[in-house]
């Protein structure tokens, strides 16, 4: 029997993982990203250096810069039109692409097999939030602990020590308070 055929919506972390394991069982797995690449930097941070993607690229195809446009399943298979397409047949269909999952609208109609219009699980609380780290060697007597300001307009930033040479930044703001986060397209990578 031929082995399953896999799409994977996604090669951030979930996606990679999946796509290790999956592969690793010996299903045929394609993954594709949005993006035009990986992004390297949040891996590196999670994995210390070993990528799930370094362990699969060997077993799993990896399609980069493109999405799936569209997916109409049958009882046998979901037949999937990508961004550039092309049409491909798969046994299975995941959407690993992020909480703001095109996948997951694709898949969920507005309506249910009931008939009860379906509200997305995903709902936005209005707050936008940047992470990043800084290079900086710990000072004599300073700690691990985690320090944060809150500004006015509903502005915050927080740092975190995780290493004796570098430390962890986070930046929050409300969606009113600034105009450019509030109009940037969901999906569009370059202005998000």
């Amino acid at each position: 029997m031929a082995p399953l055929k896999v799409l994977i919506c996604g090669a951030g972390i979930t996606g990679n993982t999946l796509a290790f394991w999956l592969s690793k069982i010996g299903y045929e797995v394609t993954v594709i990203e949005r993006f035009p690449g990986l992004r390297l930097p949040v891996y590196k941070l999670i994995y210390e250096g070993r990528l799930p993607f370094d362990a699969t690229e060997e077993r799993a195809g990896y399609i980069f810069g493109i999405y799936a446009k569209s997916i109409n399943q049958s009882n046998d298979y979901a037949e999937v039109t990508f961004s550039n397409g092309a049409q491909e047949l798969f046994d299975i269909v995941i959407g690993a692409d992020g909480q703001g999952s095109h996948t997951r609208k694709m898949m969920l109609d507005d309506k249910g097999l009931d008939d009860i219009p379906r509200v997305d699980p995903f709902q936005p609380l209005g707050a936008f939030a940047g992470y990043f780290k800084v290079n900086g060697d710990c000072r004599k007597g300073e700690g691990y602990d985690a320090t944060m300001y809150m500004a006015t307009q509903s502005r915050s930033i927080m740092t975190r020590r995780h290493d004796p040479h570098k430390y962890q930044a986070y930046l929050f703001c409300n969606s009113s308070s600034s105009e450019r986060l509030n109009a940037a397209k969901k999906g569009d990578i370059a202005e998000e």
